[in-house]
């Protein structure tokens, strides 16, 4: 299955490549970044919060595939109105209350320059939000945000995520030539904290992995590529199980972004037009929105900066915070369908969780973002079909094992297998037979431990025990109750040497002040910590139980006469010749004397002749 599995991700990998290469993703169009280096080639769990749609896995320049394991729910972050030009507490609850058929709309003859306050409690950190405004108003937005309701920065609603703040300052500006007596209405204004998911990824190496987030170029660039990577994406596999390294990784402003996507000189955030080419800024209209790219010129229409992305200006889109760019409208109301009430529940289709079906209380019992008017469940086990694993079989535990979303009561394998898939028919998945067939040839001590994880790969330990806690598991230890990682055995004799006794005084290795040498009653005469066997007085690197003169320095241990006493300490040369020496010399005397005598003879003989 390893195997198989293996060359699955290759296929995949290369596939991705010849995608990457035809739709030329470029990373510098990402306004956020994060990375991390994974720990090996296995799959690797990757805990990300934020939205997923266009959140792309790079590595060695080429995208790697990606599932959603595991999602956590959006909750509401809750604020209060500290303070409002017009102060109409009877309507302020129709801000945050989800729908958009309420509003609060300012006193127009009063209010000429309208602002509004929002205190979040505590300050809300930067990439961990996501923002909604409906907010109907003739000229641009202010937006200003502090941390102290006193000194306020303005900043542009397209990126009021990447900054932390507590307080939210909305003013809404009339100019001196506006005409108009339309009147300001905040239908709605929404913060949430952006849910976080946890990712399975299957790395190509062990190289750096680069992930980019929320692409800002022309949205005709990407979708082809990400329709790819996403089908991709559905049909790779992924193989976890306890052991599965998990990862949180926390975004940034990426550093490669291209702030002048039309190269006209003028930075993505001060640019009217950033997508087109419009060096002179010219917005005959005076709307913000470069003419270049205004939907309609004629008129006064600031909010056309398509904030849906779809390609409908907001001026002309009939529901201009959803992406909606077939803007279908099947009852001809002028309302696109995710923006209606078709169930006639006074609540939106884009908030509705069951948009078809009259259900005002919105109940969703399971919190699945589904109304349970809108629920079936075909086994009657109690769980709805929709978040049901096994739709067919009562498991009221909706018990999961392997983590494939397929329930145990009905899964054919109990390892991660979410396609099911059983060529042989034979009601055990095509995953667990390869399975088995892979352990048969990978457990070389048949302990149910495949040998890349068993810690002791050639004695079976089945329950991989390590008393001592020094990652060698017990079965291979060589000293069971003291740590000893280097397992050092000099006399490879099997016993490690911290727990064996070297010298035989009946001491173990690690409790024997003096190691090498038995000395059983362990006595350090003078408390100097060195015990006396082991002492060196004399300081000549030769302890005194060796040392022939352990008093007096002699490194060298030279004994001339042989007696055990080095010569340093040795009063009396015991070599029978030192000793005798006063005989030696009268003796040669003599001899030189015998000599020198008979030489003078002979001389004196031959002048005879």
């Amino acid at each position: 299955m390893k195997i198989k599995n293996t060359i699955l991700v290759l296929i995949s990998i290369l596939s991705l490549v010849n995608i990457a290469n035809a739709a030329n993703l470029n990373v510098t169009c990402f306004k956020n970044y994060s990375s991390f280096v994974p720990t090996d080639t296995r799959t690797q769990k990757i805990k990300i919060t934020g939205d997923k749609w266009d959140l792309f896995f790079m590595q060695s320049d080429n995208m790697i595939p990606y599932k959603i394991y595991s999602a956590d729910k959006k909750l509401s972050i809750p604020f209060k109105v500290i303070s409002l030009s017009s102060w109409d507490k009877t309507k302020i609850k129709f801000i945050n209350d989800g729908n958009d058929s309420t509003s609060f709309a300012f006193d127009w003859l009063n209010d000429k320059n309208k602002s509004i306050v929002l205190d979040f409690w505590t300050k809300i950190a930067s990439w961990d939000f996501e923002t909604y405004f409906n907010i109907a108003h003739d000229w641009p937005i202010i937006y200003s945000i502090s941390d102290d309701n006193s000194v306020y920065n303005k900043v542009y609603e397209y990126n009021l995520g990447s900054f932390d703040f507590r307080y939210l300052k909305i003013d809404f500006p009339n100019y001196k030539d506006d005409s108009t007596a339309n009147n300001t209405e905040i239908k709605e204004i929404n913060f949430s904290r952006l849910a976080s998911s946890i990712l399975l990824v299957n790395p190509k190496n062990t190289d750096k992995i680069n992930i980019y987030w929320t692409y800002d170029c022309n949205f005709d660039s990407i979708k082809n590529i990400t329709s790819e990577y996403v089908k991709l994406n559905q049909s790779s596999k992924f193989s976890i199980d306890a052991s599965t390294k998990e990862t949180n990784v926390r975004f940034s402003a990426n550093s490669s972004y291209n702030n002048d996507f039309d190269l006209d000189g003028v930075q993505n955030d001060k640019d009217n037009c950033k997508y087109v080419y419009n060096s002179d800024q010219l917005d005959i209209d005076w709307d913000l929105v470069g003419d270049k790219c205004d939907f309609d010129n004629t008129s006064k229409n600031p909010l056309d900066l398509d904030n849906d992305k779809d390609g409908i200006g907001d001026s002309v889109d009939n529901c201009k915070y959803i992406y909606n760019p077939d803007q279908k409208d099947s009852n001809w109301d002028s309302s696109w369908d995710v923006c209606m009430d078709d169930d006639s529940d006074w609540i939106t289709g884009n908030y509705d969780n069951c948009p078809n079906v009259t259900n005002p209380d919105q109940k969703d019992i399971n919190a699945n973002n589904i109304g349970d008017a809108c629920e079936f469940d075909k086994d009657k086990d109690s769980i709805f079909d929709s978040i049901d694993n096994c739709i067919n079989m009562v498991n009221p535990d909706q018990k999961d094992e392997d983590g494939d979303n397929i329930g145990d009561a009905c899964d054919n394998c109990k390892i991660y297998n979410p396609d099911q898939k059983d060529e042989n028919n034979n009601w055990k998945g095509d995953t667990c037979e390869e399975q088995e067939q892979y352990e048969k040839t990978h457990d070389s001590d048949s302990d149910t431990k495949l040998d890349y994880e068993d810690n002791c790969p050639k004695v079976a330990n089945t329950w991989q025990e390590d008393l001592d806690k020094d990652w060698i598991w017990d079965t291979c230890d060589n000293c069971l109750s003291i740590q000893n990682p280097d397992q050092k055995d000099e006399d490879k004799n099997w016993i490690w040497d911290i727990c064996e006794d070297t010298d035989h005084d009946s001491i173990d290795w690690f409790k024997d002040n003096c190691p090498y040498i038995s000395n059983p009653d362990q006595k350090d005469s003078n408390n100097d910590w060195i015990w006396d066997v082991c002492s060196d007085d004399d300081w000549d690197w030769v302890i005194n139980s060796k040392d022939n003169c352990p008093y007096i320095s002699n490194q060298d241990q030279i004994d001339v006469d042989k007696d055990k006493i080095w010569d340093a300490c040795d009063k009396k040369d015991d070599r029978y010749v030192e000793s005798n020496r006063s005989f030696f010399v009268w003796i040669l005397i003599a001899i030189v004397a015998v000599f020198g005598i008979a030489i003078y003879a002979m001389i004196k003989k031959l002048r005879g002749y």
